[in-house]
């Protein structure tokens, strides 16, 4: 019996302290701060809010919310403890901002500052904050525009890189490769300079295009040319303009780019430099018009490359037999 009694006693005591640990834990972490009401009254939602969410003004916590509850007319209350240092005025306005990536919102305060006059008190007694749409409401509210626009780039991107247009890129691309390797069995052409652009692709029912591209030089640069056949050198501009092709020195350049889906390419191209070749210290301005058919000017390169070689191997021929007579 008497072990019984001791049982109970100490489990008494356990009890009394473990009560005492919580009342003490609770006088320590009362709010003792003095503190102003308002309340906020809004139809919108306000996801992510709770109780005991932080209230800022101009990024300072000055508050929490303290209670969320309805109005009879159905609007959203929420009832703010705020310091009485915080200047709230009918300056100022309250939205709701996201807390880093958690989901939860809290108060932001702002105020542009051109009626300093106190809030007076509002329908419930207390003074009432207008709450403006913040980065929630148009996140919600543009939430129909933003997916539609994201449908529709993914169509159109989609549509850019259907069959039909992969594969004319590849021919593109195997057009301009055998190109390339033409050019460089061009003689007497060399070209020096780094050059930018912005050709904007645009894919419509007749197949992909570029409009209104440019490409401008990133620092100055060079172009030599020496034309090996003296067919080119026909009259004396032709002459001047092959003269400063020589040693031409460009510190401009500038071209305006315009590619159709039926292949028709216009480049309006805008050098502006000098040429050490004229021996003259004049700048020397070069304007460029061309409009052709890209992919029959590919084809037509490959052909001419082709037809050259075999001219001059006729020609070599011809010559060889008659020294041999």
């Amino acid at each position: 019996m008497e072990s019984k009694s001791h049982a109970l006693a100490a489990g008494a005591f356990v009890l009394a302290v473990l009560g005492l640990l919580i009342a003490l834990a609770a006088w320590l972490m009362r709010d003792n701060a003095v503190t102003v009401d308002y309340e906020m009254a809004t139809f919108d939602a306000v996801t992510g809010l709770q109780e005991q969410a932080t209230v800022r003004y101009k990024g300072v916590a000055v508050g929490k919310v303290t209670g969320i509850s309805f109005s009879r007319n159905g609007q959203v209350l929420v009832r703010l403890a705020i310091s009485p240092e915080t200047p709230v005025t009918k300056s100022t306005y309250a939205t709701l901002n996201l807390q880093g990536v958690t989901g939860l919102s809290f108060v932001q305060l702002s105020d542009h500052e051109e009626d300093r006059t106190p809030l007076a008190a509002g329908p419930n007694g207390v003074p009432r904050i207008p709450l403006r749409p913040g980065l929630l409401s148009e996140m919600s509210d543009r939430a129909g525009d933003l997916v539609e626009n994201t449908t529709l780039a993914v169509e159109r991107i989609n549509k850019l890189l259907d069959d039909d247009n992969r594969a004319a890129i590849s021919e593109a691309l195997a057009e301009s490769a055998a190109a390339m390797r033409s050019l460089r069995a061009f003689e007497g052409l060399e070209v020096g300079g780094r050059i930018d652009g912005f050709l904007p692709v645009r894919s419509g029912s007749k197949g992909a295009g570029v409009a209104n591209g440019t490409l401008t030089n990133a620092g100055p640069g060079v172009i030599r040319y020496t034309p090996s056949s003296e067919a080119l050198k026909g009259s004396p501009y032709s002459e001047m303009v092959l003269k400063a092709l020589e040693d031409y020195r460009y510190d401009k350049l500038a071209a305006d780019v315009d590619f159709r889906p039926s292949g028709a390419l216009r480049i309006g191209l805008r050098l502006e430099g000098k040429s050490p070749a004229l021996k003259t210290d004049r700048p020397v301005h070069l304007n460029i018009d061309s409009e052709q058919n890209l992919l029959s000017l590919l084809k037509s390169l490959q052909y001419s490359q082709g037809l050259t070689s075999e001219l001059n191997r006729k020609v070599q021929e011809r010559y060889q037999g008659k020294g041999a007579k």
